[in-house]
């Protein structure tokens, strides 16, 4: 921290200070102390019940309290003010005669922060109150970068989900090739290294994608933003050879990403006209197609993108009929843990697919999946976790 940004954090006179004695000599004394330090907003009270309600209304950074008080003393006001949440953490100095290890205990048994000892030592008192708030300021700095950060952090996720797909965009891709595709997109953070996208080819193909970055939150974030950059600058691929699409991506990563970073990554092109799902893989998890009501696992090889420039990558072509369904995920849902404390694994998510497909509409077949997933592992999960369900229902 920068010596101009200590001193912006350090003006006490920002600061509200609230001294309660029942000593009119005393505040003047206290007051002469506090102005030398640069506080000018200072509040007075009598007594222990005065001073409570200032604090109430006032809601000070410090309060300098006496012990010996008529109608409540300085001990039951602060056994009144811990017992308050919303001041735990409410500084307060107090003020005593009385130095003995007795009535230190029984001062900071009740609540105190620190104490003086009368007559006042300019030094000393000046020294502690200059420590307390000092410490305040610096939190309530901290407290405001990190509210900053938050607010950045849901910014930041908010731009990131708006990325997806639109909703419009996924019912008329549905509508215009006849299947039904529903999608789960769940940062283990606010940012998530996870991304999917859909989109048209021509009038019988379309392509949907899965990436995986390592890592999640705001690194693996912006490494989502640059898929999603490179994907819309890119020609659609060719319905029958998406692996020179992957060689195009991945080439483009390489050059814009550190060798720290890579992404898994499995895109498939479906025609409804050719009956087929031709797919290429960058190091993703085996997509699972259903047929019959059996899951069959396809295969998934390939160098994961932005690690080696010249990597190459194999086509893969399987017929796709009505009523056969594609699933795929993210390796969050086959390495997380069970409860039992063993992989969940690819056996259980194809078990968790075929167990759902009499429910209908088939659109609550995904939520379905996931609550059933999440009930059999360990939650919450410290990867993000994405999935797309496609469902080829028309004939």
């Amino acid at each position: 921290m920068s010596n101009s940004a200590t001193k912006d954090i350090y003006r006490f006179d920002q600061c509200s200070v609230l001294v309660v004695d029942d000593d009119s000599f005393n505040h003047d004394v206290v007051g002469f102390f506090l102005e030398e330090l640069g506080i000018t907003n200072i509040h007075y009270g009598l007594d222990g019940i005065e001073g409570l309600e200032m604090i109430e209304r006032l809601n000070p950074d410090l309060i300098i309290l006496d012990i010996v008080m008529p109608r409540l003393g300085g001990l039951d006001v602060l056994r009144q003010l811990r017992s308050q949440p919303k001041y735990f953490d409410l500084p307060v100095i107090v003020q005593t005669g009385n130095d003995s290890t007795e009535s230190r205990d029984s001062m900071f048994t009740a609540g105190a922060t620190d104490y003086v000892t009368k007559p006042l030592n300019i030094h000393e008192f000046q020294g502690r109150v200059t420590t307390h708030l000092k410490n305040l300021l610096l939190v309530k700095s901290l407290e405001t970068q990190l509210d900053n950060i938050a607010l950045e952090m849901r910014t930041a996720a908010e731009l990131q989900r708006s990325m997806l797909p639109p909703d419009t965009v996924v019912a008329d891709i549905q509508k215009r090739y006849g299947v039904s595709i529903n999608t789960l997109f769940d940062p283990c953070s606010t940012l998530g290294g996870d991304f999917f996208g859909i989109f048209p080819i021509n009038d019988t193909a379309f392509a949907f994608y899965l990436c995986d970055f390592a890592g999640h939150g705001v690194g693996a974030a912006l490494n989502t933003v640059r898929i999603h950059t490179v994907v819309a600058r890119l020609p659609p691929p060719s319905p029958e050879d998406p692996a020179s699409y992957l060689e195009s991506l991945n080439a483009d990563l390489c050059s814009s990403m550190s060798n720290r970073h890579y992404a898994t990554l499995l895109l498939g092109i479906v025609d409804v006209a050719q009956k087929t799902f031709t797919y290429s893989s960058a190091g993703a998890p085996r997509p699972l197609l259903v047929k019959d009501k059996k899951g069959d696992w396809l295969e998934s090889r390939g160098m994961p993108l932005g690690l080696v420039e010249t990597a190459r990558y194999d086509n893969n072509k399987i017929s796709f009929s009505p009523g056969n369904i594609l699933f795929l995920y993210s390796d969050a849902m086959t390495e997380t843990l069970t409860v039992g404390d063993e992989m969940f694994g690819e056996e259980s998510v194809s078990q968790l697919i075929t167990s759902t497909l009499d429910i209908h509409p088939n659109d609550l077949r995904l939520n379905t999946i996931i609550e059933k997933f999440q009930k059999r592992t360990i939650q919450p999960l410290d990867d993000d976790l994405t999935a797309i369900y496609l469902d080829w229902n028309t004939p």
